[in-house]
């Protein structure tokens, strides 16, 4: 049996790797149980033979840089990072879900469900660009499906490990060029990432595309070893698959085309096409996926696991000793020492009130994270607005400008009288202003988004020191509680010893 090198060990003092979740080019992935608050969270960890390597350590940490700027319901929050003597780390809220590729692995899902799915990826998608971050590896093992209850599908976009990070102002329309990572996916990578190593917005668009695409039909739209500067269109979802609205067919189309201007200009764009296809009418997706069920924990067979065991349950296990042996003690005729007592009695209190310390402490942090949740989703909800706004505004100034050009080209044939030129002159003018306005206001938009992704990010960095300054003070307190629990754990098993009595090891157990 291959060996699990991370398996049961503790990471950052509070993160215990219970179970392997799966593996990629450069990291694992376990099931983590935060020791502190009992919370179970997925970690990431770079891989043994990479773990020293400072370069890969900044390349891996980069991924908690790219998502902590966005923030969004249909992508998977990293709730922290650091790194130890040898690895680096990303510790990501639990998804109970599987991946698309393994639902495609049991055969396509069909144009509508593919069409949901891709709605709530482009909505993630809207979100980061707006950010500026471009994820760069859309793929069926990069999205996580949680089924709801009705056959309802909840998608989160994960995996920004390859992410192009660039400054704030949205990424539409302006490629960048740089290291084409290689461990992106044959298939799904844009034509012009290939050829060039340029992309932007569009090419998320692309991968997209392939991504419904696939789901969709269960196949590829290209093969792998296609020539990226091959033009020739996929083959029409509709001539695969019965009854496809026309809507979806066209979509599909511009999504794959070969030539970025010939997409939809952004993902806003693509989420009010996936919603006109699957009907205004529709429900959207929730915001949060189910809460997953915590496993049972066994009962200890010798002492208390004190520093592993929910610190919540610490104090009533000690006071639950004390009460025991002192009830023991009074129905017994030996004689115990008053001392010894009053001591048991003086550690078992200065638990209880060290555990209403930990637990002040937890509330606040929990409360810090919702403060900041809610924070960033209030960024996040106006970040959308005015991209969807901008969105709009290029549109209309581009429906304007091929206006225009029309109207110059009948003004310039000379195959009008002279009253019909002298009024595409006028509408020519009147159009050229139309246009000036509607740029104007998409910058003045953008200008909106970038003041406000700075104000977002001033805000993330507060939150992210007041939550370093109170995750010591737990951390802290909450060594103390096991230590002072320890200890009066070992007084009151010597007051139970002549009596042959065994303490009950957790809150559960019966004697």
């Amino acid at each position: 049996m291959a060996e699990v090198p991370w398996l049961g060990r503790l990471v950052a003092s509070r993160y215990r790797l219970i179970a392997r979740l799966g593996e990629g080019h450069i990291a694992e992935v376990y099931l983590a149980r935060h020791v502190l608050i009992d919370r179970l969270s997925a970690i990431k960890v770079l891989r043994a033979e990479l773990g020293r390597d400072r370069g890969m350590r900044k390349l891996f940490l980069r991924e908690a840089k790219a998502v902590n700027r966005i923030n969004h319901p249909n992508i998977v929050e990293i709730t922290d990072y650091g790194e130890t003597v040898d690895t680096a780390y990303l510790v990501m809220e639990y998804v109970p879900g599987e991946p698309l590729s393994r639902h495609l692995a049991r055969g396509h899902v069909g144009w509508e469900r593919a069409s949901r799915i891709g709605l709530q990826i482009a909505l993630a998608l809207s979100r980061a660009h707006e950010m500026g971050v471009i994820h760069r590896d859309i793929k069926p093992s990069n999205v996580l499906v949680i089924q709801r209850r009705g056959g309802d599908d909840f998608v989160k976009l994960t995996d920004f490990g390859v992410a192009k990070l660039l400054n704030t102002t949205p990424v539409v329309g302006k490629p960048t060029t740089g290291f084409l990572p290689a461990q992106l996916t044959p298939g799904y990578v844009a034509p012009e990432m290939r050829v060039l190593g340029m992309l932007d917005a569009r090419s998320d668009i692309y991968s997209l595309g392939v991504l419904v695409y696939e789901a969709a039909t269960g196949s590829l739209p290209f093969a792998l070893d296609r020539d990226p500067r091959d033009t020739a269109p996929a083959r029409r979802v509709g001539e695969l698959l019965p009854d496809v609205p026309p809507l979806f067919d066209g979509l599909l189309a511009r999504l794959l085309q070969t030539d970025p201007e010939e997409r939809p200009r952004d993902a806003f764009e693509v989420v009010a096409m996936f919603r006109r296809i699957l009907s205004a009418s529709e429900d959207g997706p929730e915001d949060d996926p189910p809460t997953e069920r915590m496993a049972p924990k066994k009962r200890a067979k010798t002492g208390p696991k004190l520093l592993t065991m929910p610190f919540d349950r610490i104090g009533a296990l000690c006071e639950n000793a004390f009460r025991l042996v002192t009830d023991r003690v009074r129905e017994s005729q030996h004689s115990v020492a008053s001392e010894e007592l009053d001591k048991a009695f003086e550690l078992v209190e200065m638990v209880r009130r060290l555990q209403l310390l930990v637990a002040s402490d937890s509330k606040a942090l929990a409360a810090l994270e919702e403060r900041g949740r809610a924070i960033r989703g209030q960024f996040g909800g106006r970040l959308d607005e005015l991209g969807d706004h901008r969105s709009r505004a290029m549109g209309w100034a581009s429906s304007i400008a091929e206006r225009g050009d029309f109207v110059r080209t009948q003004r310039l044939s000379g195959a009008h009288p002279i009253p019909a030129m002298d009024a595409f002159l006028w509408e020519e003018a009147t159009l050229e202003h139309e246009e000036e306005v509607s740029l104007s206001r998409a910058d003045e938009l953008g200008r909106e988004v970038d003041e406000l992704s700075q104000r977002l990010e001033l805000a993330n960095e507060a939150i992210e020191r007041e939550k370093t300054t109170l995750e010591a003070q737990l951390e802290g307190h909450v060594a103390a509680l096991r230590a002072l629990a320890g200890e009066a754990w070992m007084a009151l098993d010597a007051l139970a010893e002549p009596f042959d009595l065994r303490l009950p090891t957790d809150l559960g157990a019966r004697i």
